[in-house]
C-alpha cells in the first residue's frame, strides 16, 4: 500500500482513492485538502496526480459522457444502446461489452427478456425510493453532527444531514442546511404527499423536536430519487443470482454498483467495484462478476 506521508483535511473517499489506485509511487508525500466535503472531495482532491472521477480526462481520450439520456432499448447481440436526448434519437455501440449501473427490473424490460424465471425472479427483489428534503436555516449551525438518526414513528424523517459539518464551504457563510431523508416504497402515504405537504410536516417535526425552529428555515428543496436503496429480504441472494447470471451469461453486459448489480454499498464501495470489474475486463477475464462482490476493509 502507497504510504501517505501528510494528510489535510482527509476523509474517506481520499483514502480510499490511494488504496484503489495501486501501490507505485510509495514514497510520494502525499497531501490532500478537500475544501468541499465528502460529496465533491473527487472534484476539490488530487491524489498523486492521478484522477479518480475526470470527465476531462475521459474528452481527452475521445470519449463522450451524455447525461439526461432517455434509453429506449438496449440490443444485447449487437451491444447497441439506444437513447433520446432532447428529443433527438441517438445509438452507441460498445467495442467489448455493455456496464450497467441501472436498476435491475428497468434493464431487464430495455433487453426485452421474457424469461418467466427470470420475471418471478425479478418481481420478488424490491428496491426502496427516497425522498430529500433540504431546509436551509438562518444560523451558522444546527449541531456538531454530521448525521442523525431518528427512530421515532412520528417523525416523518429518519435521518439528518447536516453537510456544513463536512465542511463550511458547503453552505454560505453564516448559514447552513438540512437534508432529511425518508425512505419508502412508492405506494407509501409519504411518497404520494405534495412537496409542500412534505416539507410542513418535516419543519413541523424539526420544530416539535427541538432541532430547527420554524421561524429560522428561509428555502426548502424536495428531491426523490427512485430504487435508491436494494432491499435485503429471505432468499434475495438466491433471486439475484438467477437474474444477474441471465443477464451476464453472453458476457456482453455486466451489471455494477448499488442499483445495478443489487449491492447495497455506498459511493466508495461502488467505485471499487468499477476499478475491480474494469481490471479484469482489461485483463481478458470475461468471467468475471460483481455478484456477492465484497469491499474491502480498510482502516484510516
Amino acid at each position: 500500500m502507497r504510504k501517505v506521508k501528510k494528510v489535510v483535511n482527509k476523509d474517506l473517499f481520499d483514502e480510499y482513492g490511494y488504496r484503489i489506485l495501486g501501490d507505485d509511487d510509495e514514497d510520494d508525500n502525499v497531501v490532500v485538502d478537500p475544501k468541499l466535503g465528502s460529496s465533491v472531495g473527487c472534484q476539490a482532491s488530487n491524489v498523486a496526480n492521478k484522477s479518480l472521477c475526470s470527465a476531462e480526462e475521459i474528452a481527452k481520450n475521445g470519449s463522450k459522457i451524455h447525461i439526461k439520456a432517455d434509453i429506449t432499448s438496449i440490443s444485447e447481440n449487437n451491444k447497441i444502446v439506444n437513447f433520446i436526448i432532447d428529443g433527438k434519437e441517438h445509438k452507441i455501440k460498445a467495442n467489448e461489452a455493455i456496464i450497467s449501473t441501472i436498476p435491475l427490473h428497468v434493464l431487464t424490460k430495455l433487453l426485452n427478456k421474457k424469461d418467466e424465471n427470470i420475471t418471478n425472479a425479478l418481481n420478488q427483489l424490491k428496491y426502496m425510493d427516497i425522498i430529500f428534503v433540504y431546509l436551509f436555516v438562518n444560523k451558522p449551525k444546527i449541531s456538531n453532527d454530521h448525521w442523525l438518526y431518528f427512530p421515532d414513528a412520528d417523525i416523518i424523517f429518519n435521518r439528518a444531514v447536516e453537510f456544513s459539518n463536512w465542511s463550511p464551504k458547503m453552505c454560505p457563510e453564516g448559514k447552513t442546511s438540512l437534508c432529511l431523508d425518508m425512505t419508502s416504497f412508492d405506494k407509501d402515504p409519504v411518497w404520494n404527499m405534495k412537496n409542500e405537504e412534505i416539507v410542513n410536516k418535516c419543519i413541523a417535526d424539526c420544530d416539535r423536536i427541538g432541532l430547527v425552529k420554524k421561524e429560522e428555515v428561509f428555502d426548502s428543496l424536495v428531491v426523490r430519487a427512485k430504487n435508491a436503496y436494494p432491499v435485503y429480504d429471505i432468499g434475495y441472494m438466491d433471486r439475484l443470482t438467477k437474474l444477474v447470471k441471465s443477464i451476464e451469461q453472453s458476457k456482453k453486459i455486466y451489471c455494477l454498483g448499488r442499483t445495478g448489480i443489487f449491492r447495497y454499498h455506498n459511493s466508495d464501495g461502488s467505485i471499487e467495484m468499477g476499478f475491480e470489474l474494469a481490471k479484469n475486463l482489461l485483463k481478458g477475464n470475461k468471467e468475471f462478476t460483481l455478484l456477492g462482490f465484497e469491499s474491502k476493509e480498510y482502516d484510516l
